[in-house]
């Protein structure tokens, strides 16, 4: 299997974690690209020109992170990152849809900010920055303070929050959520995380 990620994706990170979590990297091979400056041929893998994608042995494409992890986990790892019990499993899958609307949110922030200053609308990223501190006041609400089962949930939000204080460092979005900071704290043993840290 072959999967295309960027260093700076945080969608492509939570596939990279979750590898490295089932014990697959000696079964899938990791491309770095630039989505900006997608290779030949890549728009035929992710028609969408994003990342990350997966290419399965016999040629199928899967494209989307929540749906590679999923795949992975079931079909590929052990099941150990979605528990059984069907409770916990949509609690898993509603966490990580969380963390990644936060993430989509900040996306949507960045690119915004990259358009020349006359483009640039203050109230499409008002609204974005709304969702975000919304998005980590709910993260902080929901998380069990001593929790750190590593599941798919949780290494979205790990990515989310990660990638959210790299890119916006100047901001204090999470800042008024101390609880994250600690929650966060409790993987920092994790081999997987340190591996793929966003810099």
């Amino acid at each position: 299997m072959k999967l295309y990620a960027s260093p700076g994706s945080p969608f492509a990170r939570k596939v990279r974690v979750t590898i490295l979590e089932l014990d697959l990297e000696d079964r899938i091979a990791v491309e770095m690209i630039q989505p900006r400056q997608r290779p030949p041929g890549y728009d035929e893998i992710n028609p969408l020109g994003k990342v990350p994608a997966l290419v399965l042995d016999d040629g199928t494409k899967l494209i989307d992170s929540p749906l590679i992890c999923e795949y992975l986990n079931e079909v590929v790892g052990d099941g150990r990152l979605m528990p059984g019990d069907k409770g916990d499993r949509w609690a898993i899958r509603n966490l990580a849809a969380l963390g990644d609307g936060i993430m989509d949110a900040a996306v949507l922030i960045r690119q915004e900010g990259m358009r020349p200053p006359a483009l640039v609308s203050s109230d499409w990223i008002d609204a974005q920055c709304e969702k975000v501190i919304r998005g980590f006041k709910s993260l902080a609400e929901t998380l069990p303070e001593t929790e750190n089962r590593m599941d798919l949930g949780t290494i979205t939000v790990i990515c989310c929050l990660d990638w959210v204080k790299l890119r916006f460092s100047d901001t204090n979005w999470w800042r008024p959520f101390p609880r994250l900071d600690a929650w966060r704290e409790g993987f920092s043993g994790y081999r997987s995380l340190r591996e793929t840290m966003p810099v």
